[in-house]
């Protein structure tokens, strides 16, 4: 079934090939980890688990320390889905600490 999330992951996918034409790089990191919440809502867990790590790499490369948080929590959330509690929590622990370090 075609639904509200798949539009938006097919308008993301639009969003992101237009922010990479262009070289917006926060706008790409601003997509992959959209389309990374948006996997883990439809169950794909690979794609959260490869477009969390891609957005998380980016933010990581720009310096964007909210939105690595948000990337690390989109893993955390990913791996504890697919039952990989100890990689989940490692996850969650290491985005509470950095959202710690950013007050």
């Amino acid at each position: 079934m075609f639904g509200e999330t798949d539009r938006a992951r097919i308008e993301t996918e639009a969003a992101l090939t237009a922010a990479r034409n262009i070289g917006i790089r926060r706008l790409e990191a601003d997509c992959l980890a959209e389309l990374s919440r948006l996997a883990l809502v439809l169950g794909d867990l690979d794609a959260a688990r490869r477009r969390s790590m891609e957005a998380l790499a980016l933010a990581n490369q720009l310096g964007l320390g909210l939105r690595t948080t948000h990337g690390l929590v989109t893993l955390g959330m990913t791996h504890l889905r697919a039952d990989d509690r100890r990689i989940g929590v490692a996850y969650l622990t290491s985005a509470m600490r950095l959202a710690s370090d950013q007050e």
